[in-house]
């Protein structure tokens, strides 16, 4: 089973072509219509650290206190990451900035650098029968 948890921050909804945009995204056009897509959402912050944080934890980033990316993560904090491995899944975490984002989250697995689409395809790929779960 793969596994697939895409986060794109300042993305209109309706840009892409899912969303009824003109713009062309045949790629993710066929994930939305393949697997899971949600419609709303509401974010817990107004910019991507606190929002990543809350949305990788499920708690509000105030009550962590990771508000910038060098904050510490609080360790032993579990994750959807940790949740993930604990099932028995091949973790991969493809970020922006694979020196900050997330970097004291336990159980993040194999970080890759989301700006390099050959890491990221590399994440994405495993052999057959196995379980993955990507964060990009």
């Amino acid at each position: 089973m793969l596994v697939v948890l895409l986060i794109a921050d300042s993305v209109r909804a309706d840009a892409p072509g899912f969303g009824g945009g003109t713009a062309p995204t045949p790629l993710l056009d066929q994930l939305a219509r393949e697997g899971t897509s949600y419609t709303q959402c509401i974010s817990s912050a107004a910019w991507t650290v606190p929002s990543l944080i809350a949305l990788t934890t499920g708690t509000l980033p105030h009550r962590l206190g990771v508000s910038r990316w060098r904050h510490p993560f609080p360790a032993g904090r579990p994750t959807i990451m940790s949740a993930f491995s604990d099932a028995g899944f091949e973790v991969h975490s493809c970020v922006h900035n694979p020196r900050f984002c997330l970097t004291a989250t336990e159980a993040r697995g194999t970080v890759w650098d989301s700006e390099e689409p050959e890491e990221v395809l590399r994440a994405l790929s495993a052999p057959s029968g196995s379980d993955r779960f990507v964060l990009i």
